[in-house]
């Protein structure tokens, strides 16, 4: 189907997919859940730019209007709701198989992940995510750690120390080559990490010259390992 084909579709607000004369109000929700293809890519296969609209005209310009009645405290409310891990589920669980299949296929795609990376590279991003990293909740920070922690503690019970150590080689691998590539101009350390480093520069060659606390670290090394030698014979 080429890309007149399928602007007529649009205009028409009929499923390019379905082979069928029906008609929707808001085509791209209908394309999403029953096949999994986004607004984005829907406009990107009919030569359209971000901003075509491909909903029902008056459906467009009655949504509009609304947005512009309501207040724009509790629209930005609503907004940081609908992106919260349990709606992005609730989204997801709301796909038919075929739509879950193409979904997974897009965000697997060489092409996605490449536009994914050019455009958290750019050092508009960059500054964009720094700048949210320091006004995000502690709160918030600390259950989003914990997760992250037991999520990896699970991952090390499920693999063999060959798998976890090759994991970590690759991850070394590639923190090497995004620190090559990486602007160190936008990505620059806060004030803290600064002097955490400055304090470890200082406070390390003196605990390394100390026998006991040399023995202590080797005894707590050696346990640990002992630890994650056990999670992974489970």
């Amino acid at each position: 189907m080429n890309e007149d084909e399928l602007r007529d579709f649009i205009r028409q607000q009929r499923c390019p997919f379905c082979n069928s004369k029906k008609t929707f109000i808001m085509l791209a929700g209908h394309v999403w859940q029953a096949h999994g293809i986004s607004a984005y890519e829907l406009r990107e296969m009919a030569g359209l730019n971000r901003g075509t609209s491909i909903c029902d005209p008056d459906f467009s310009l009655e949504r509009a209007e609304l947005m512009r009645r309501q207040d724009p405290e509790k629209l930005r409310a609503q907004l940081a709701a609908s992106r919260t891990p349990e709606a992005m589920a609730r989204r997801d669980q709301s796909l038919r198989p075929e739509g879950k299949a193409n979904q997974l296929a897009w965000l697997n795609s060489p092409k996605r992940l490449r536009l994914f990376k050019a455009a958290m590279n750019t050092p508009e991003a960059r500054a964009k995510l720094r700048e949210r990293s320091q006004t995000r909740d502690p709160e918030v920070v600390e259950a989003q750690t914990k997760r992250i922690q037991e999520a990896n503690s699970r991952w090390l019970a499920t693999h063999t120390k060959e798998e976890i150590a090759e994991r970590h080689r690759r991850s070394y691998r590639t923190w090497v080559k995004r620190a090559g590539e990486r602007d160190t101009t936008v990505m620059a350390p806060h004030d803290a990490q600064v002097k955490a480093a400055a304090a470890a520069a200082v406070a390390l060659p003196v605990y390394h010259a100390d026998p006991e606390w040399k023995a202590m670290w080797r005894r707590n090394m050696d346990e640990a390992n002992r630890k994650r030698a056990k999670r992974s014979e489970k």
